[in-house]
């Protein structure tokens, strides 16, 4: 892929931690049920809830989205401005969580 272009992720980058709820006095539980959990993948994550959240609207981990519906004059803009250059200053926060 070059410079300026934009590709679909493989799979979602979701940063969601699952832990466990169990006893602090054993370790070695916690240990191992919290490694299971950071195994499971976004995939997996949507395949579980899929299964046992019946209601789309309830569940936490979304379809990946791979189309973006663009309004008509969105569509012209994109089709006038072949080049886009974007800029991202990983120091700043986005604006709506600042």
């Amino acid at each position: 892929m070059s410079q300026g272009q934009f590709a679909t992720l493989e799979e979602p980058r979701i940063s969601n931690q699952m832990h466990a709820g169990t006893l602090s006095s054993n370790a070695k539980l916690i240990t191992a049920i919290n490694t299971g959990l950071s195994s499971i993948t976004p995939h997996e994550w949507q395949a579980l809830e899929k299964r046992w959240i019946i209601d789309p609207a309830d569940r936490y981990y979304g379809e990946v989205q791979t189309k973006i519906d663009l309004t008509p004059r969105e569509i012209s803009w994109l089709a006038a401005h072949k080049n886009i250059r974007i800029g991202v200053d990983p120091g700043l926060c986005p604006v709506l969580f600042c």
